[in-house]
């Protein structure tokens, strides 16, 4: 799945641009940057089973894992693209609100939209790179005695446990190289 960052404004040379180009190097996906004029002219229209999420103060505030899990869930079920929308200077209208598969914020505070650009870039990064693991529930340690016991069900702590046991193998999902199973 493509990720694709649609931002308002030129970003031009500068510490600003050197993050995000660092962070989308690193990403294991495929991405895009394109950016439009500060005002004026009129998105284009989202590629056929793509999802477009909208970077919006009245977004909803996405940890890194559930960001995670939004990205494999869409890779997952067939989704092309992952547009990330970020506004101009006067935010986005009720419109790109309204046609927004989801509103995504970084905290309430306002940021500049350069750096909004390179946060929104380290958390594709972080998200596509989130390691494979099995459920905690699964997670199994081996007690003083040898037996091998699930931690999330007996509840032990680390002073009668001693070493963690390997999950099994399972290979991550998809293209992610990375994301949660």
């Amino acid at each position: 799945m493509l990720l694709h960052i649609v931002a308002r404004g030129r970003i031009g040379r500068g510490p600003e641009a050197d993050l995000v180009e660092r962070y989308l190097k690193r990403v294991s996906w495929p991405t895009k940057l394109t950016e439009l004029a500060e005002s004026g002219g009129k998105l284009s229209s989202p590629p056929e089973n793509g999802v477009t999420i909208l970077l919006d103060e009245k977004g909803e505030q996405l940890g890194s894992l559930a960001l995670a899990q939004r990205l494999e869930q869409w890779r997952d079920t067939g989704k092309r693209e992952a547009r990330f929308v970020i506004g101009g200077a006067d935010g986005s209208d009720d419109a790109a609100r309204a046609s927004a598969d989801l509103l995504i914020a970084f905290g309430q505070a306002t940021w500049p939209h350069l750096l909004a650009r390179a946060m929104l870039a380290e958390q594709l990064w972080r998200a596509t790179s989130i390691p494979c693991q099995p459920p905690l529930s699964s997670r199994r340690l081996i007690d003083i005695h040898g037996r091998q016991r699930d931690i999330a069900v007996t509840g032990e702590t680390s002073a009668t446990m001693r070493w963690p046991v390997p999950p099994p193998a399972q290979p991550c999902s998809g293209d992610g190289g990375g994301l949660l199973n």
